[in-house]
This record gives structure tokens, C-alpha cells and sequence, in this order.
């Protein structure tokens, strides 16, 4: 049914299933952009797709900065999104309107209908249809769309791609991807298509070998990050040159010259982009907010894996505070236990438990060592905030992990609240 509005857009779309539920085929997807006509207005060549576990996201947005600034009309669609589902479409640098969405959307019911097309695919579908029908506004010249999950069987692998890239791979998602870090890769791998150009970020031996052979059984060209140069906080050095980077951190600096190589593999100069990565917009990913009466530092930072917490840990170990409050929030299908045992490392904290807004853990299941250890705990994370903004001091700091979720919760609160004072 078509939409009269974008909140009964939202709904409409939710109820056609956020979790996989049948076996993989990409063939509805596939034919939905047969019927839509769009198979034939998407140039393969300017049309990058990026799977991973850590990372994709950041270089998306990255590569995003980069060919913007170079004056180039670009479209970039991403997942989850933090506060609004505009945010997953972003063309120049911006969210498209809600006008847009509703736009897309009731075009293309017909064609979500009758393919059955899952919430995943039909977003997929409609920023096809924003990037490149031309309908809805002129079509961008470069298109690059993230993987939502795994690589062969996601709806972004149907879109036509000459160029796509892996990053770090991780354990995420076992119960759909595999146990294994060759099982997931495998996944991960599955968007590679014929005589491609394929950038793969990962340094365990193992898994460059499984890439050497899917590049061989495609004839596709696989290549590798160049060397590079770290400072913390924020600063890369790059064989195109140095840079100060947006966002902080080491993962930000091999996320950077992922981008930085995606690039140069679309024929650009790196040395006239690097100038870029202090441009770059991609929030909660250890971004700093303000929070009302707070007087210390507050970040937001959505890891929720092994390694996205491995990047957070090296960020942090170079921070210095008195009391650090750690507010966390989990996703039921994450490993509680190792994301609070490895925050627990660090020095002079205060654990704050909550709960994400969508699949969370009920604070009530969080393992009993954690709830005993609890300063306070919460499934309203506005309602610790608050707590810990009458409490900390000056020398603190609050961090707010564990969930991109939770992460948007807390900058849609921060939102209203900015909104209220502005009426």
C-alpha cells in the first residue's frame, strides 16, 4: 500500500521484516530493479559496494567526502541509521527530505509488493531509484552503497559494481554469516563480480589467500592498502601526504586510506583529496556531545564487536580522566560477557547498565557479576545521564558504547533537547 505520510511509510516498510526469515536469493531484488528499469541507468563503473564487519560505514562516508569535494555529484546509501531513516541516503553530503522518501517509496510499491521485498531489499530499491531514475532529482554521477549484512546474499550485491572493497572482518553475525572467520569472509567476498577491481583490507594470511582465489575465479584484480603512518589522535600519514582526520583513532586512519585507495581506483589523484578527511561527517562513531549540566566530556561510541571494541580501548587508553562513567548498552544477540570484561580493563570506571532500542538486552538478563557491579542501571538511558550529569565533575568523563542504537537513542534526545530551547 502506498503511504500518505512518512511515518506511516516507516511503519508500512518495518512490517515487511528486519530479519532474514527465508533462504538467501538475491533474484527479488534483482528483478524488482529489472521491472523498475534501473538495471539499465546504473553505470557499474561509478558504482562502488562495501562489505566488512568494521569500517564500511567510515569509508563510505569517507570516499563520500572525498568525491564530493572534488565537485562531483554523489549519492551514498548506508545502514543502520541513528535517529532518522534519512540518514541511510545521503546525496552531496546531505539526507535526502522526507518528500523524497515518500517519492521513492510510493513509485515503487507496485514493484515491492509484488516481489515481496523484504524492509532491507525495498530501501535498497529506493535508493536505486534516488541515485539514479532521475526522477526524483537529477542522477549522481557516483554511487556507493554499504552492505547491511554479510556480502553474497545482501541486497546490495545486486546492484551492478565494478569496484568494491572488504573491510576488517570480524565476528558478527555468526548465525547467519558462519563460526569462522573463512566462513564469514567467504560471505563477505560473495560481492566480488567478473574482471572487477577488488581492495581488500584484512591482514590475516589465511583469509588474502581466500581472497587471491575468488580474484582468480573472477578474473578480478585484487589489491591491498599502501603503507601508512598513524598519530594519534587524528592524524595520517599517507603516501599521498598528511592529513588530519574528522574522526579519531587508528581505525579511522585505516578506514581513511581504504577510501583514500577506493579513490585512486576510480581514477582520481589521491594527493588533491587527502585535504578532505577533515571534512568528513559520520556520527557516533566516538563522537562528542554535549549533554545539559553536564561539566565533563561526553562521547558516543557505537562498538559492539571484538574488534570495534579493540579500536575504542586504543582511543581511550591515550584519554586521561578521574572517574570514567561508562554507561552500555547491549543488543541480546551480542556477547555481553566479553564487551563489559573488556571495558572493565580500563581504569577508575563506573558501569551504568541500559537498554538499545531495538533487540536489547533486558537489563534483567545482563550476567549477574555486571548487575552487581552496576553503579545504577536502567533500561532509560536519559534517566542515567541525568544521573551522572548531578554527579560528575570536571575531570570526568562519560562514554555511552555497546550499540549504534543506543548511540541514536542518545542523539535523539539530544535533539529534542536542542529543539526545546530553540521554542
Amino acid at each position: 500500500m502506498k503511504a500518505s505520510n512518512i511515518n506511516q511509510m516507516i511503519e508500512v516498510l518495518e512490517k515487511r521484516g528486519i530479519i532474514p526469515t527465508e533462504i538467501p536469493s538475491l533474484t527479488p531484488i534483482k528483478d524488482a530493479l529489472i521491472k523498475s528499469g534501473l538495471i539499465n541507468k546504473i553505470d557499474s563503473k561509478k558504482t562502488i559496494v562495501v562489505a566488512g564487519t568494521n569500517g564500511k560505514g567510515s569509508t563510505c562516508a569517507t570516499l563520500s567526502a572525498l568525491l564530493f569535494n572534488q565537485g562531483r555529484e554523489v549519492g551514498m546509501y548506508t545502514s543502520p541509521h541513528l535517529v532518522r531513516l534519512n540518514e541511510r541516503f545521503r546525496i552531496n553530503e546531505k539526507d535526502v527530505t522526507n518528500q523524497e522518501l515518500l517519492e521513492s517509496y510510493n513509485t515503487l510499491t507496485p514493484i515491492i509488493e509484488s516481489e515481496n521485498l523484504s524492509h532491507f531489499e525495498s530501501l535498497t530499491l529506493m535508493a536505486a531509484w534516488l541515485f539514479h531514475s532521475g526522477v526524483t532529482r537529477s542522477p549522481i554521477e557516483y554511487a556507493i552503497y554499504e552492505v547491511g549484512m554479510g556480502g553474497l546474499w545482501d541486497a546490495s550485491n545486486a546492484i551492478p559494481h565494478q569496484l568494491c572493497a572488504i573491510t576488517p572482518i570480524g565476528l558478527d553475525h555468526q548465525f547467519f554469516l558462519g563460526e569462522t572467520l573463512a566462513q564469514i569472509a567467504e560471505q563477505k567476498l560473495g560481492i566480488i563480480n567478473p574482471n572487477s577491481q577488488v581492495l581488500f583490507v584484512p591482514p590475516e594470511k589465511e583469509l588474502i589467500k581466500l581472497a587471491e582465489i575468488f580474484c582468480t575465479q573472477k578474473k578480478a584484480t585484487l589489491n591491498f592498502l599502501p603503507d601508512y603512518n598513524f598519530k594519534a589522535p587524528n592524524t595520517l600519514l599517507s603516501p599521498w601526504g598528511t592529513a588530519n582526520m574528522s574522526l579519531w583513532g587508528e581505525r579511522a586512519a585505516q578506514n581513511s586510506m581504504t577510501a583514500l585507495k577506493l579513490f585512486e581506483l576510480l581514477g582520481f589523484s589521491a594527493d588533491k583529496g587527502i585535504e578532505s578527511l577533515n571534512k568528513v561527517n559520520w556520527p557516533g562513531r566516538f563522537q562528542e556531545v554535549s549533554w545539559p549540566q553536564l561539566k565533563c566530556p561526553l562521547f558516543l561510541s557505537g562498538d559492539h564487536n571484538t574488534q570495534g571494541l579493540d579500536s575504542l580501548m586504543k582511543i581511550l587508553k591515550r584519554l586521561k580522566w578521574k572517574t570514567l562513567h561508562l554507561v552500555v548498552g547491549i543488543g541480546v544477540d551480542k556477547d555481553a560477557s566479553t564487551i563489559l570484561e573488556t571495558l572493565s580493563n580500563l581504569p577508575s570506571i563506573k558501569l551504568y547498565l541500559t537498554e538499545t532500542t531495538l533487540k536489547p538486552l533486558k537489563i534483567e538478563s545482563y550476567p549477574e557479576k555486571w548487575k552487581r557491579q552496576a553503579t545504577e542501571s536502567s533500561a532509560n538511558v536519559e534517566v542515567l545521564l541525568n544521573t551522572i550529569a548531578q554527579e560528575a565533575t570536571e575531570e570526568d568523563l562519560v562514554l555511552v558504547t555497546g550499540s549504534l542504537y543506543l548511540v541514536g537513542k542518545v542523539l535523539e534526545l539530544i535533539e529534542h533537547e536542542n529543539h526545546l530551547q530553540k521554542h
